[in-house]
Parts: C-alpha cells; sequence; structure tokens
C-alpha cells in the first residue's frame, strides 16, 4: 500500500480532535495499527493522552523531534501515524514527505491553519503544516460555531480573548504560541471577529 497524505485544518472548537479520534477509532475497528502523537509541551490534558474540547481522550506519545520516531519499533510497525497539533512540531514537511514517500505510511495531521489575527501559522518560523497541503491526497477543513452568534453560523477564526496569559514567543520571528481552551480563544464568524479585533488589546497597543 502507498503512503497517504490527510490533513484536517480549521479553528478553534471545530472538532479537529473529535476528528481525528474518529479516524483513530476507525482505523483500530478493522485491525490497523495507529500510531498517535502530540508535542510534548501540550500537556493540558496530561502528558499522554489527547483531548477533544467534549473530553474525549485517547492515548498518544509526548513527542518533541519527529526524528525520533524513527528508532521507535512502535511506530516502525504501525501503518497510520496521527499527529496532533502538527503546526508545533519543527521540520514536520521533511519528515512527513520521507515519511509518506518513502516508508509508505499513512499520515494524518490536525492543526491550525491561522493564528488569532488571521496570520498563517508560524511555529519557530516556519509554515510546515501549510507547505505540505499540496503534497496531500485529501484537506479536510472544518469550521466551528459562532460563540457570539449562537445561532448556528459558521465561526471560521480564532479569536484570543485573554491577553494576560503566559506566552511563549520566539524572539526570531515574534510570532506566539499560546497553548489553551475557552479561557482564552473563542470561534467567531467574519463579522463578529472584525468587531472584535478592532477592540482586542493586541491591536490598539497602550
Amino acid at each position: 500500500m502507498s503512503g497517504k497524505l490527510t490533513i484536517i485544518l480549521g479553528p478553534m472548537f471545530s472538532g479537529k480532535t473529535t476528528e481525528l479520534i474518529k479516524n483513530i477509532n476507525r482505523a483500530r475497528s478493522i485491525g490497523l495499527k495507529v500510531f498517535v502523537v502530540h508535542n510534548h509541551n501540550d500537556t493540558r490534558y496530561g502528558e499522554n493522552y489527547i483531548c477533544s474540547h467534549l473530553q474525549e481522550k485517547i492515548e498518544s506519545h509526548p513527542c518533541q523531534n519527529l526524528n525520533d520516531l524513527l528508532t521507535n519499533q512502535t511506530y516502525q510497525e504501525s501503518t497510520i501515524l496521527v499527529i496532533e497539533e502538527a503546526q508545533f512540531f519543527d521540520k514536520l514537511y521533511d519528515f512527513v514527505v520521507d515519511q509518506v514517500d518513502n516508508n509508505n505510511k499513512h499520515i494524518i495531521l490536525s492543526g491550525l491553519d491561522g493564528d488569532y489575527k488571521r496570520q498563517p501559522f508560524k511555529c519557530n518560523g516556519n509554515m510546515d503544516l501549510l507547505r505540505l497541503i499540496p503534497m496531500s491526497d485529501d484537506i479536510i477543513k472544518l469550521k466551528a460555531y459562532c460563540a457570539k452568534c449562537c445561532d448556528g453560523t459558521p465561526a471560521i477564526f480564532s479569536h484570543l480573548i485573554k491577553t494576560n496569559t503566559k506566552t511563549t514567543t520566539n524572539t526570531n520571528t515574534n510570532n506566539e504560541i499560546i497553548l489553551g481552551g475557552l479561557d482564552k480563544f473563542i470561534a467567531l464568524c467574519r463579522r463578529h471577529y472584525l468587531e472584535e479585533y478592532s477592540q482586542a488589546e493586541y491591536n490598539n497597543p497602550a
């Protein structure tokens, strides 16, 4: 079987992790071996799990360097690799292309395509997740529901509602990595995003 790349994109609260868990359970139901990883810095739900905002939880391996998987026997024996919050991984592009093209892995990535300022999501200066779009077999673009409309209007943007929070800032690229859920972010439609963004602290520095 040849390799395959599936990318799941969308704003906060659009169900990306829920979609991942659905894919994992479906593959395992027919006996396929699935190896799941998440970034080691994301410990919101414990070190060894990924968890949806609906509290659906599945075991995962914390990982700092994807190349470490190349010496992991369990990964080598797996058919499918799932990477949650893929935008946080360095050298994602090279690793994924090599494993899909040369090792016949089916890789499923989930992550944010944009940050809370509607800019392409960067981590340590790279946009590897977005660079992989032309290499993918399938793109799944999810939407949330607008937290202001509350009537089922689709939300396509993540909005930062709490700015006095701990961030990890890359001083070379001036991009911030902010981990959080409803305590820090909401999903908004275009109209409400533009209204909130115009009043946001980060858009109106003192």
